[in-house]
This record gives C-alpha cells, sequence and structure tokens, in this order.
C-alpha cells in the first residue's frame, strides 16, 4: 500500500509538473489549462484525504467521483503525451486504492 501512495503521490506531482511547463510555454490553450487545472485539483483533494483519516469511505468514493468527471473531462481536451498519461495514472493509482479500501470493508 505504501508503494502505490508513493506512486500516486509521484503522478500527482508529475502532472502538476508538465501542466505548469506546457501552460509556462503556451502548450496548452485556456481551455485545456483550465480542465487540467480542476482535474490536479480534484486530484489533490484526493492526495489529502488519503492523508488524514476521512470520516468514511462514502467521502473518499464522493471525491473519487468528482476526480474522475475531471480528470476525463481534461483528458478529453488534453494531447496525447505526457500529461494525459500521468492523469490517467494519478486517477488509477487512487482507483486502486479505493478498491483495497473496499475490500477491506468487506
Amino acid at each position: 500500500m505504501i508503494e502505490k501512495h508513493k506512486r500516486r503521490s509521484f503522478a500527482l506531482a508529475a502532472a502538476s509538473v508538465v501542466l505548469y511547463l506546457l501552460a509556462a510555454c503556451g502548450g496548452l490553450s485556456t481551455q485545456q489549462k483550465a480542465a487540467t487545472t480542476e482535474a490536479t485539483t480534484a486530484l489533490r483533494k484526493l492526495e489529502a484525504a488519503s492523508q488524514v483519516k476521512t470520516s468514511s469511505y462514502r467521502e473518499y468514493s464522493q471525491l473519487m467521483i468528482e476526480a474522475k468527471a475531471r480528470v476525463n473531462q481534461a483528458v478529453a481536451v488534453v494531447p496525447n503525451g505526457e500529461l494525459k498519461n500521468e492523469l490517467n495514472a494519478a486517477m488509477e493509482a487512487y482507483t486502486d486504492a479505493a478498491t483495497a479500501w473496499s475490500a477491506m470493508l468487506g
């Protein structure tokens, strides 16, 4: 589980760096920047929830729904490449964590 947390944190950090670099270089349109910023914000909420004891699996699930919707919106508009890959990898890692938590609940 610690390894998945490290992978998730790395994926989120990598997505943030790629977003920053693309934005600084003018590589993303206004729509792409907005969608990607919303996705990384939602992923950061998940990161924060995984670092503290959230009140319930249900609360985490709600954050997952929000993050998945934002990530889907972002990957639909950003070009194929590292940013899209990192957003998908971060979402996959959080999905794995949710699956593990759900299995622990029985």
